[in-house]
């Protein structure tokens, strides 16, 4: 008899897990626009219901010194691209939905509104910068980093 609670227990912890949304936070690939090559490593952590992400590495070969961020604004301008926080105050607004942030282009060194949103059990991100509206904006692709990606 005590069998039966342990195999209806078992049971629903593995449906709970097969239905809990996957989780933003985590290591990521950016993936080039231009080329649809890896181009950087991120990490998107969580505090206090709002996500951020930080530049780790560049993923492009020969590319080791990130350098700084000489078109950024304000504070940011002139500071390391290791380690700056490029997307800012996402919120999750649905299971596999967030919104309300920023992103950082260190390239033009414009801040963007942003949302995002995971795809293929959580192995995908497709981030949106915006102005204005969701419409006038660009998505970008983003791959759940592998192992052998930390290794490098």
């Amino acid at each position: 008899m005590a069998v039966l609670p342990l195999l209806l227990f078992t049971a629903l912890s593995g449906w709970a897990t097969e239905n809990t949304p996957p989780s933003l936070t985590g290591l990521w690939q950016t993936i080039s626009d231009i080329d649809g090559k890896p181009r950087g490593l991120v990490q998107i952590s969580e505090k206090d219901g709002l996500f951020q992400a930080s530049i780790l590495r560049s993923l492009v070969p020969g590319e080791d010194d990130l350098g700084v961020c000489d078109l950024c604004p304000g504070a940011r301008r002139g500071q390391p691209l290791k380690g700056m926080l490029i997307l800012t105050g996402l919120k999750q607004e649905r299971d596999s939905e967030y919104a309300g942030g920023e992103i950082l282009d260190p390239d033009s060194g414009r801040v963007y509104r942003c949302q995002a949103r995971l795809e293929d059990h959580g192995r995908k991100l497709i981030v949106r910068g915006y102005i204005g509206i969701s419409l006038f904006g660009r998505s970008q692709l983003w791959l759940r980093a592998e192992p052998p990606v930390l290794s490098r």
